[in-house]
């Protein structure tokens, strides 16, 4: 959760709250991980649930992430998304 405020803050502070998204998506593999180690259960499951997790979760965020990317481009006239200043310089 403290990830989320965190990427949310930074979301808001470059004006593009589909990095939220983005963070999300990948934020499934640490606690794939995490109940795949210490959860109840075969050790052979937990771990092939968890790989299972991590490929969707990896999928998603890297189409999010080029998605976000390509949209934020077009909107910023190709600024890239990642860049602190994601604002237009059009005046």
């Amino acid at each position: 959760m403290a990830m989320m405020v965190v990427v949310w803050f930074f979301a808001r502070r470059m004006n593009n709250a589909g990095i939220v998204d983005i963070w999300w998506s990948f934020g499934f593999t640490p606690v794939a991980l995490f109940y795949g180690i210490f959860g109840s259960g075969h050790i052979v499951r937990n771990a092939l649930i968890a790989a299972m997790v991590f490929a969707w979760s990896f999928r998603l965020g890297m189409h999010l992430y080029k998605r976000v990317c390509r949209i934020t481009r077009r909107r910023t006239h190709a600024i890239p998304c990642c860049e602190r200043n994601s604002r237009s310089t059009r005046g």
